[in-house]
């Protein structure tokens, strides 16, 4: 159940007060289902993405992650033979904070 290939990067921006943000991209290339490697799982690549804002003590941040909404097999269950994970739907959170 591992890739041969793994790739992740991400750049980000944050200022001391105002706007900040990053991008991110994870791939993660063919694996195989099987422990005898005849069986095997394509290749997926995930995007994630947030914008913030701060000012004084206010904090405003929405991010999305799984942009594609790629539902690939993330890894086996540890509970049942051949049974997996998938990954999340794509999802946005909105997070506002004030600190004090």
């Amino acid at each position: 159940m591992v890739p041969a290939d793994l790739v992740s990067v991400r750049a980000s921006l944050k200022t001391p007060k105002g706007i900040g943000g990053f991008a991110a991209m994870r791939y993660q290339g063919e694996r195989p289902f099987n422990r005898r490697n005849t069986f095997f799982a394509d290749a997926y690549t995930e995007w994630d993405a947030g914008l913030s804002f701060d000012r004084d003590a206010w904090h405003v941040a929405a991010v999305g992650r799984n942009l594609g909404d790629d539902r690939h097999v993330v890894t086996e269950s540890e509970i049942g033979d051949a049974q997996f994970y998938v990954a999340p739907p794509a999802r946005f959170t909105l997070e506002v904070g004030y600190r004090f």
